[in-house]
């Protein structure tokens, strides 16, 4: 209301052809600068005694309302008093609108983002409470300064707290931060601001009891509060500038604190820098103005809406791409107009042009303009990049490393390998993935930094379809609920397939005192919808895998039901004809028709051979044997080898107690322990092996370790044995896997090959499918 009824005053209640006027030792008003309609009436250095009869006087309106058409000025001139009337209508033009719309446009810009940040604010961020009420005081100081130049009432009022504000700019300069001031520095600001204080109301008693006796202080004592304000309001904003330069030099470099504090510095180089380079110099050096001063003024209002920026960003991700781009369009259009305005003006005044003749210079200088803006825009863009995002190119990257990983690999074990590098591009030294299961149900799939027991989640969380920041500006409470289980937890990714989430991501700050932007959540949440197709694929992928395992369950429930039946069935028929021709031969009287030895020999024979090779057959598709244990199984088998094949195998047996191993245990061992020795016999000509069995009441452990050539493709994980068709260490892990167990494969240097194979003799639910 303050800024609005200064604003509307200078607007309405000032003449706008009225002279140019400052005060001298801070009560007497003496003419500046005049309009070219009344340059004959008055001059600069005319000292006023009164407008309207009406002795001026500082903070009051100089004018007697209501405003009049003319005045008559009382002046003094050269030691002579002379009465003047001076016309001081005059239409509103692009000169005057210049001169009022500068303080006029920075004070509500001021106020805008200030009470933006105050209307944000949060009772617990008393960072944004302090900053938003820093710029609400200076918008207000500001339109107090000009009024009580231009005599609006009760301008002194603002005009007194400058002090109040130099010590404000100071104390900017210490944030944002992460931890609290020391007690030096909260001692030194109380004492600076009781200083400032004292000031203020040395200012309050000049405006109200010295200047209406046309008096003031620095007539009194020679020296000017309001010189002394601007003087310490300007060097409080220069120490805020070196408060921030010098906290971000201390930091390391990839900290998250000194990339706020280069953002503020960048902010503070838009708003200043240019009235400097491009208005202030010119003019000093040259007398022209390159940077119009309303164009120039405007930009600091960059220096609250950097503020603004750095201490919201970190709750408002939209932020990010927004400020970026004004950030990137601003360097990007000031570093141009530079270049252009300069090279116009170095032109027209080398060449001594002016007005219609100036047409052909400015249209040469716009086409290297136009080729620096084209190569210009990439570093300028580059730079607000890695300014506002670091660096984005290891997202990227490891994106696309993502990608590969599951592609080539769809295993669980791929999983936590993703988290390992997202928590490596990133720095985030805790995340967790969860994942659920075919009951619904998270599991745990992949940690990093995480010692403690997963908490509960919350039900409505795990229904969530979008990023969740613990800083975010609005966070439901059943969030707040979730993060207080997860208490090291920043950002909540869901991972979701075919609109439903199928798992989580948990991950905490990165770096020490780092928060996320929105190109990082925007890099996460890619990653979570490549994890999500992953999770589907490694879903399909176990299943097809759980399926071959009943295949090969149902398969050896076959092969033993065909053994037994060719065993129960023809082989005893068979075996019984034999018999049967064997005994009617020996009975057959010679010298008789019937069917002769030699004729009934070779069927016998023949029956007897069908027989034996049925007999082979039934053995081969189910090894009597493996009904009777663990031991003798393995022994059997290992005897095989060592006749069939003359294979040199050194068998050790470590166990005690009755061998209760379970039917599929058994057959689990007995499928591994031969195609391991099938894969020796085959590879390792002339190898050897060792077989220990281990069994206790509580497990079976099998080692089977080989001289032979060995080959590096026996430590592939599970995918690429697939795609080299390596069918029968595939077969060799299912049979582990169907059993819950274990099995591990390891070359043996200098050569050889080494399997591990342990598992439980309890009964164990099956493995999730993840």
């Amino acid at each position: 209301l303050f800024i609005l009824y200064g604003v509307v005053f200078l607007w309405f209640r000032v003449p706008y052809g009225s002279p140019l006027f400052q005060w001298q030792a801070d009560a007497h008003l003496v003419v500046e600068d005049t309009p070219e309609q009344i340059a004959d009436l008055l001059q600069p250095g005319d000292i006023v005694l009164a407008i309207g009869g009406q002795a001026p006087v500082r903070g009051r309106p100089l004018y007697p309302q209501p405003l009049a058409v003319e005045y008559d000025f009382t002046i003094v001139r050269n030691g002579e008093t002379l009465t003047v009337s001076v016309p001081v209508y005059a239409p509103i033009s692009l000169k005057i609108a210049s001169f009022l719309l500068p303080p006029a446009l920075l004070a509500l810009a001021g106020w805008f983002v200030g009470a933006v940040m105050l209307f944000w604010a949060h009772q617990d961020n008393l960072q944004a409470l302090q900053a938003g009420y820093i710029f609400l005081l200076a918008a207000v100081v500001l339109i107090g300064l000009q009024g009580a130049l231009d005599g609006v009432p009760g301008a002194w009022v603002a005009h007194s707290l400058i002090f109040i504000l130099a010590v404000c700019w100071v104390y900017l300069g210490t944030l944002p931060r992460t931890s609290p001031l020391p007690t030096w520095a909260r001692h030194l600001f109380l004492l600076l601001f009781a200083l400032a204080g004292l000031l203020g109301l040395a200012m309050a008693y000049e405006a109200l009891f010295l200047l209406p006796r046309l008096t003031s202080v620095q007539g009194l004592v020679g020296i000017s509060l309001y010189k002394l304000g601007l003087l310490l309001s300007s060097l409080g904003l220069l120490v805020c500038v070196l408060l921030l330069a010098w906290r971000a030099v201390r930091l390391p470099r990839p900290s998250y604190m000194r990339q706020q504090l280069t953002l503020l510095l960048v902010f503070f180089a838009i708003g200043v820098f240019p009235a400097i380079f491009l208005t202030i110099i010119p003019r000093a050096l040259f007398d022209a103005v390159l940077l119009p001063f309303t164009a120039a003024i405007t930009l600091m209002v960059f220096i609250p809406a950097g503020y603004l920026f750095v201490i919201y960003r970190k709750g408002m991700l939209g932020l990010d791409p927004f400020f970026s781009r004004t950030i990137y369009l601003a360097i990007l259009s000031l570093f141009v107009f530079g270049f252009y305005a300069a090279g116009l003006y170095l032109a027209l005044r080398w060449l001594n042009l002016d007005g219609a003749a100036a047409m052909a210079p400015a249209t040469i200088i716009f086409f290297p303009t136009l080729l620096l803006t084209i190569y210009a825009n990439k570093p300028v863009h580059a730079f607000v990049q890695r300014l506002v995002y670091g660096n984005g190119r290891i997202c990227e990257e490891s994106l696309s490393e993502i990608t590969v990983a599951l592609s080539a690999r769809p295993e669980p074990a791929t999983l936590a390998r993703i988290v390992d590098t997202l928590v490596a591009a990133l720095a985030i030294p805790q995340a967790m993935l969860l994942v659920k299961n075919e009951a619904g149900r998270p599991v745990l799939a992949a940690s990093v930094g995480l010692d403690t027991p997963m908490p509960p989640l919350n039900s409505t969380l795990a229904g969530a379809t979008k990023p969740i920041l613990r800083s975010a500006a609005r966070l439901p409470q059943k969030a707040g609920e979730a993060f207080q289980n997860f208490s090291w937890a920043e950002l909540f990714v869901p991972i979701v397939a075919r609109n439903k989430q199928i798992g989580l991501l948990v991950l905490a700050r990165p770096g020490n005192d780092g928060f996320y932007n929105a190109h990082q959540v925007s890099f996460l949440t890619q990653a979570a919808n490549v994890l999500a197709v992953g999770s589907e694929n490694i879903t399909l992928f176990e299943t097809a895998r759980f399926l071959s395992r009943q295949a090969l369950v149902v398969r050896e429930q076959e092969r033993k039901q065909l053994a037994a039946r060719i065993h129960d069935d023809p082989l005893q028929i068979i075996t019984y004809a034999a018999h049967e021709l064997e005994r009617v031969n020996s009975f057959v009287p010679a010298g008789q028709v019937n069917p002769g030895p030699d004729q009934i020999t070779p069927v016998v024979a023949h029956l007897r051979s069908a027989a034996t090779k049925l007999r082979h057959i039934c053995q081969g598709l189910y090894p009597p044997f493996w009904d009777q244990g663990v031991e003798l199984a393995v022994r059997e088998i290992v005897r095989q080898f060592q006749v069939e094949h003359k294979l040199n195998v050194q068998l050790t047996i470590e166990g005690q107690g009755h061998d209760n191993a379970p039917e599929e245990i058994t057959a689990s061992t007995c499928h591994i322990l031969t195609e391991s020795l099938n894969n020796v016999v085959k590879h390792g000509t002339g190898a050897a092996a060792k077989v220990t069995l281990n069994w206790t009441a509580q497990s079976v452990t099998l080692r089977i370790s080989d001289n032979g050539p060995g080959s590096a493709d026996v430590a592939l994980p599970y995918s690429d044995l697939l795609r080299r068709h390596h069918f029968g260490i595939v077969g060799m892990y299912e049979w582990a896997r169907l059993v819950n167990g274990e099995l591990r494969i390891e070359l043996i240097e200098p050569s050889g090959v080494s399997l591990f194979f342990t598992c439980s003799l309890h009964k164990q639910a099956p493995l999730p499918l993840v």
